[in-house]
C-alpha cells in the first residue's frame, strides 16, 4: 500500500509540473498550526522526531499549496536524514507582520552548498538522495518553491548553523476576517 501512495504521489507531482490549473489561487482562512500538524500525520509513521513551533493562528492563503509546500518540506526531512535526526517546523510572523514565515530545520549531514541554489529546480537532487531508500525525482522542492511564488512568495534553502538543513518559505501575511 505504501508503494501505490507513493507512486500515486509521483504521478500527481509530475503533472503538477506540467498543468496550468495548479497556477490558479483560492485564498481562504487557514488555521496554520492545525495545517502543519495535518501535513506532518499525513506523512504516516516516520523515524525522525519533529517538532511543531508556531505561533500563527489563521492566515488568508490558498490552502492546498500551503499544505504541499509543507508536505515536500517535511516529506525531503523524512526522505534525506538519518533516522536519528531531529528536526524542527517553525511557523512565525516577522516582525514587520509582513510575512509568514515556515522554516523546516533538521539536524543531519546537511547538503552540499556548490548545489543548493539548483535543488529548488525539476528532477536536481543531493549527492544524499542518491543513497535513500526513497529517493524520488527531484520533484518535490521544485513544486514547492513553484506553489511559494504563486503565493507572492519565496522558498530558499541553507545549511543550518551546527551542520543540517534549513528550508525556509516566506509568504505575505494577511489575517483572514473570520465570520463568527
Amino acid at each position: 500500500m505504501a508503494n501505490a501512495t507513493r507512486l500515486e504521489r509521483l504521478v500527481v507531482d509530475m503533472l503538477d509540473l506540467h498543468r496550468g490549473e495548479t497556477d490558479e489561487v483560492r485564498l481562504e482562512p487557514v488555521h496554520v498550526e492545525q495545517l502543519l500538524r495535518a501535513a506532518l500525520a499525513a506523512t504516516g509513521p516516520r523515524s525522525q522526531e519533529i517538532t511543531i513551533w508556531c505561533t500563527v493562528g489563521w492566515v488568508h492563503t490558498d490552502r492546498t499549496k500551503l499544505e504541499r509546500i509543507v508536505a515536500e518540506l517535511v516529506s525531503n526531512v523524512i526522505r534525506h536524514t538519518p533516522h536519528d535526526t531531529g528536526a524542527w517546523l517553525q511557523a512565525t510572523i516577522d516582525r514587520d507582520e509582513q510575512h509568514l514565515v515556515i522554516a523546516m530545520e533538521d539536524d543531519g549531514p546537511g547538503l552540499d552548498e556548490a548545489i543548493l541554489d539548483e535543488l529548488t529546480a525539476p528532477f536536481v537532487q543531493g549527492s544524499q538522495a542518491q543513497t535513500s531508500p526513497s529517493p524520488g525525482l527531484g520533484i518535490g522542492l521544485s513544486l514547492a518553491r513553484r506553489y511559494a511564488e504563486l503565493l507572492g512568495g519565496s522558498l530558499t534553502l541553507a545549511r543550518a548553523p551546527g551542520g543540517g538543513t534549513s528550508a525556509t518559505v516566506v509568504l505575505p501575511y494577511a489575517v483572514p476576517v473570520l465570520d463568527d
